[in-house]
């Protein structure tokens, strides 16, 4: 069910479990005051930063992720804090993923057209590739990856769809991530559906991401969340955090934008959504103008899959799209 070397790593990070025994008798001037502090500046600085702290995510701003994932993206079951892994963005999450789903030259099938750097993410570090479908015979396939909505078409998948893809794994015996990262670009139009609002047929085999670099544009928080069911998937990424944990700081941060609900519901997410919506009227008025054809409804995402072919080049050379 997991990689040969998630197997091969069972027992938990010393450093990890150390690193807690330790949290345990910290300095406290009421509650254990008996302990040495060797710090000029500890009445200075939040303790939630000046500590080593648990790499995959403050458990405070895990928990904030379980109650924003679940009204957010619907979800029909609880989302477990302890299910949650937070890594230093969404590359790093595949990467991780790949290290515990997969081994060196085992893949990953993926539908095209699809990001071009979805590859990368697992093969230039886990070794684990993307081959586009449909596949040839002759690889050891561990799974199908999965980013809805899509990146670059802007295509939604229906419950339908997902339904029988997470089927198809099931018979097949496969492992699925759901690339989530898009979900909450829609424009404010329900349309949309998460794979956590879903019956899911084999829980332990299914893994959602997600991470604040689109719906929130924060690229640079360096934030990924993968929430799995399976908790060896889970021991292992905690392993992974060590080498991509976000700061504490950031984790703060992040912490105080996801917990203020009524800010979201009331102001940023009305606010993106209809400057959203003015933008795609604006290059959709223009494309129409030109009487450029354009796939899907555009409207889901933040992509214009557009065809192009009626400008190729007198030289034949296709002018390509964006």
């Amino acid at each position: 069910m997991t990689s040969k070397r998630a197997q091969n790593s069972t027992k938990e990070s010393v450093l990890l479990f150390n690193t807690k025994k330790v949290a345990a008798y910290r300095y406290d001037h009421v509650t254990n005051p008996r302990i040495a502090e060797i710090s000029r500046s500890t009445d200075c600085v939040s303790k939630d930063v000046l500590y080593y702290y648990n790499p995959c995510g403050l458990y405070r701003v895990r928990k904030t992720f379980s109650k924003f994932i679940e009204e957010h993206f619907k979800s029909t079951i609880r989302i477990k804090e302890e299910n949650i892994i937070l890594l230093d963005g969404v590359a790093a999450t595949l990467n991780a993923l790949a290290f515990a789903l997969a081994d060196v030259g085992d893949v990953f099938l993926c539908p095209t057209p699809a990001y071009i750097n979805l590859k990368y993410d697992m093969l230039d570090i886990g070794g684990v590739d993307i081959y586009e479908v449909p596949m040839f015979d002759g690889f050891n396939v561990r799974g199908v990856i999965l980013t809805s909505p899509s990146n670059p078409t802007g295509k939604v998948y229906t419950p339908h769809e997902l339904a029988d893809l997470m089927e198809f794994c099931k018979r097949e015996d496969l492992h699925v991530i759901f690339d989530e990262i898009y979900a909450l670009s829609t424009q404010g139009q329900d349309c949309f559906t998460s794979v956590l609002s879903m019956p899911i047929p084999d829980p332990d085999k299914t893994h959602f991401i997600w991470g604040l670099s689109k719906d929130f544009g924060l690229s640079g928080f360096r934030c990924g969340v993968v929430y799995s069911h399976d908790v060896r998937v889970i021991n292992h990424l905690k392993k992974m955090a060590m080498f991509c944990s976000i700061p504490a700081p950031t984790q703060m941060l992040i912490n105080g934008i996801l917990s203020d609900t009524e800010w979201l519901n009331n102001t940023y997410f009305p606010t993106y959504y209809n400057r959203a919506k003015e933008t795609y009227k604006l290059v959709k008025d223009v494309l129409d103008e030109l009487n450029i054809p354009t796939a899907y409804s555009c409207r889901n995402v933040i992509f214009f899959w557009m065809d192009l072919s009626q400008l190729k080049s007198s030289s034949g050379v296709d002018c390509g799209f964006k």
